[in-house]
């Protein structure tokens, strides 16, 4: 799959969150529609060098404002999309053509969903 990330939608998932794992979550969600019932993906997504750069700076100033004791940007450099295999990218194209998704079995992603959703609803 491959396709080009808008900064507009970069920001709101950065606007919309107070945690970076579900930051980093909901930039998986740009690359993998069916994250939720996702168990395991070999590979990295690929990533245009101008977004790649672009997100972890996003990255950085977020965890200075939401997480001042983590190394800036560590969650992302660990865990994010890959700008090396992006070299043969547009600056915004995002592609997941080296990735091998493993889905879960469907009683275990309705069963994820269904704590997800019971996790957005519940007040602190």
């Amino acid at each position: 799959m491959r396709k080009t990330l808008k900064r507009q939608e970069i920001d709101a998932i950065f606007d919309a969150h107070d945690n970076q794992e579900d930051a980093l979550n909901a930039l998986y969600k740009l690359a993998f529609a069916e994250w939720d019932e996702i168990k395991r993906v070999d590979g990295w997504p690929a990533i245009g060098k101008e977004a790649g750069l672009y997100i972890m700076k996003k990255f950085m100033e977020f965890d200075r404002k939401h997480h001042p004791a983590v190394f800036n940007g560590g969650l992302w450099m660990n865990n994010g999309f890959s700008a090396h295999d992006g070299k043969n990218l547009g600056p915004w194209d995002l592609s997941t053509d080296n990735c091998k998704v493993h889905m879960m079995t469907r009683s275990a992603a309705v069963k994820r969903r269904d704590l997800s959703r019971s996790l957005e609803t519940a007040t602190p």
